[in-house]
């Protein structure tokens, strides 16, 4: 997946290993450093993938190395991709779904780690496919403050 050549949805698809469903990505794994033999290169991902994904986070131009990270499909109908992208310092999941014939759908940042020790993120997909993003931070005082989406 790192040339430039066309290459089929199903093989696009079949780089990314199958997720046991509940599963939850902390931004620990974002910050894990990743071989460069698992890239996906540009090219091939914005044969299924539209670059403008990336706008709000990384910039207009921008051309963030991909690196696959697990899927899961629901009934056939749909399949949850979710891909860490990573320019610079910045490295952000992204779940991305596509419809029964593999065509893009949508895409959503689902871990974006921020530079502050006091919080934790993670990302989570339920067996019923329900996205939860929660943001979790210890207060000066030793609590622990949730946020939920």
């Amino acid at each position: 997946m790192t040339g430039d050549e066309p290459v089929e949805v199903s093989d696009f698809i079949e780089v990314f290993d199958p997720l046991t469903l509940p599963y939850k990505v902390a931004d620990t794994l974002v910050n894990k450093k990743d071989k460069d033999s698992s890239v996906i290169s540009n090219k091939i991902f914005v044969q299924f993938v539209p670059d403008s994904i990336f706008n709000n986070d990384f910039g207009k131009k921008a051309k963030p190395k991909i690196y696959p990270i697990g899927k899961a499909g629901l009934d056939k109908s749909e399949t949850y991709l979710l891909a860490k992208a990573v320019q610079g310092n910045k490295k952000i999941i992204y779940l991305i779904c596509l419809d029964k014939d593999n065509k893009f759908i949508a895409a959503m940042p689902l871990v974006v780690p921020d530079q502050n020790d006091a919080t934790q993120q993670t990302g989570t997909i339920d067996k019923n496919f329900t996205i939860t993003k929660s943001v979790q931070r210890k207060n000066a005082d030793g609590s622990i403050s949730e946020g939920r989406d």
